[in-house]
């Protein structure tokens, strides 16, 4: 075992004890029996949570926006805990991925594609990392990417490319709601609806949400110039680099943006990260 391994399973204990206390105070309609973590962490701790005995009807856990009852018969769930490492805003991650999630199934509604987990609870802050938790549908499936190079003919392969793109399209043409027209992240409107509406940019060192795609360019260049002077590169400034950087934002920028944009540019979703090896066939249902 490696210092990196002992150090993963300190957190992943502690993220189990802070699991099982918010069963006991917050989340009090069912009860837990086992909790199994995924070894593997990249952007959220997994962890699969077996409930004691399934609930004999729904059960409603948060009334917070975006949120359904446990429904009767379930018997797992997955609590997922944001991993500090991962380069986000903590702050704002948990939201924008309940709300995203919520536009999501909007978007699949009409092809009756249940591959979106609904959401039980979720907060944007707590547990031993800070960074928020969420609790969602367990949703059977299996990993299609070795079954995909390995026992996939050509034409298998193109089909299964075609509904994985097929899915993407549906998101993308989704129409966002005119609260939601800003180019960034999403987030709830707390204290009227819980209507989706605009919300920070998700990903560091970003922040707002922004007007059109050309404030979001200007922004994006000057919080990378930001970020440059806290590392090794020093800003870039060898060589008259940074000289010719900064001279492009002042005046480059702009006549690059008015060539480029053309037209005025339309804020859809986006699902950034999408290949065969984290995509996953459905196997069942719990």
């Amino acid at each position: 075992m490696t210092a990196g391994d002992s150090e993963a399973d300190v957190v992943k204990a502690s993220h189990r004890d802070f699991i099982k206390r918010l069963f006991d105070t917050e989340l009090r309609g069912v009860k837990i029996k086992d909790i199994d973590t995924l070894p593997r962490c990249n952007n959220n701790y997994i962890h699969i949570i077996s409930f004691e005995s399934p609930p004999v009807t729904d059960v409603h856990l948060s009334k917070s926006p975006g949120t359904n009852p446990i429904p009767s018969r379930c018997s797992k769930a997955v609590f997922r805990i944001g991993n500090p490492k991962a380069m986000f805003n903590h702050v704002v991650k948990v939201e924008n991925t309940v709300a995203t999630m919520q536009l999501v199934r909007q978007a699949l509604a009409d092809r009756k594609l249940f591959i979106v987990p609904k959401v039980y609870a979720w907060s944007k802050t707590g547990g031993p990392s800070g960074n928020g938790w969420i609790l969602e549908e367990f949703m059977s499936g299996a990993n299609i990417e070795p079954e995909f190079h390995s026992s996939l003919s050509a034409d298998q392969q193109r089909l299964v490319l075609r509904q994985v793109a097929e899915v993407l399209r549906a998101v993308q043409d989704l129409e966002l709601p005119p609260t939601a027209a800003g180019f960034g992240g999403l987030a709830f409107d707390q204290t009227n609806d819980g209507s989706v509406v605009s919300g920070p940019f998700v990903i560091e060192p970003y922040t707002n949400p922004y007007s059109d795609m050309e404030s979001f360019y200007r922004e994006m260049l000057q919080a990378q110039l930001a970020e440059a002077d806290k590392t090794v590169a020093n800003g870039w400034r060898e060589n008259d680099l940074r000289e010719r950087l900064d001279n492009f934002a002042q005046g480059g920028l702009e006549t690059l943006l008015s060539e480029t944009l053309t037209e005025k540019t339309k804020p859809v979703l986006i699902i950034g990260d999408m290949s065969m090896n984290n995509s996953c066939k459905p196997i069942g249902k719990d």
